[in-house]
C-alpha cells in the first residue's frame, strides 16, 4: 500500500457516500481503504507514541488543521495500534472537548472507529471545505500594504503549500 501523498491514483468508495470516489492521494484517503493489519513488534514505538500524545495539539473543528491532524493521527495511532478500541480511545483524547461532546454518540463503541473517522472527515476534512477555509482566512487578512506584503505572501505560500502537500491541490484550480 502506498502512503498518502506519494502519487498513487487508486480510488476507493466512500462507504458513507457510495457514489463518491476518494483517491488515496489525499491526506485522508486511507480512511476509506480496507485497514491493513498492524505489523507486530511495534511495542517500543507505541510507548513513544503514548508519551508524545499529551503534547500534541487537539483537533478543534478548524478545517485548516485537518490535514496535519489526520496525518499525525494515522502515523502515531492508526499505524501503531492493532485494536480499534485503542484507536478510538486515542482518537477521543486527540479531539478538543467541545468536539468530543458533539461526537459523543459516535465515540461510544470500538465498532464505530471507522464511522468516527468518516464523520470527522465529512464535517471537517472535505477538500472543498479545507480549501474554502484557507481562502476565507486569506480574505480576512487586513488589506495588503507595502509593509505587510511579505506577511501576506508568506501566508498565501503556506496555504498553497499545505493544500498541495495534503493532496488538495486539484481544488485550487
Amino acid at each position: 500500500m502506498s502512503n498518502a501523498g506519494e502519487g498513487s491514483s487508486k480510488s476507493y468508495t466512500d462507504v458513507s457516500n457510495p457514489g463518491a470516489a476518494v483517491t488515496d492521494r489525499s491526506v485522508d484517503g486511507w480512511i476509506y481503504q480496507p485497514f491493513e493489519e498492524t505489523p507486530p513488534g511495534r511495542e517500543g514505538q507505541t510507548v513513544v507514541t503514548m508519551a508524545m500524545l499529551p503534547n500534541l495539539k487537539q483537533f478543534a473543528r478548524d478545517p485548516r488543521d485537518w490535514p496535519m491532524f489526520i496525518q499525525t493521527f494515522k502515523n502515531m495511532v492508526h499505524n501503531m495500534f492493532v485494536s480499534d478500541a485503542h484507536r478510538l480511545t486515542l482518537l477521543h483524547t486527540m479531539l478538543a472537548s467541545n468536539l468530543r461532546t458533539g461526537m459523543s454518540q459516535i465515540l461510544t463503541s470500538p465498532m464505530a472507529y471507522r464511522n468516527a473517522l468518516q464523520e470527522l472527515r465529512r464535517k471537517y476534512g472535505q477538500p472543498h471545505l479545507v480549501v474554502q477555509t484557507y481562502i476565507q482566512g486569506l480574505m480576512d487578512l487586513p488589506p495588503v500594504r507595502g509593509d505587510t506584503i511579505e506577511a501576506f505572501s508568506s501566508q498565501l505560500h503556506g496555504a498553497v503549500s499545505t493544500l498541495e502537500s495534503s493532496g488538495y491541490g486539484h481544488e485550487l484550480e
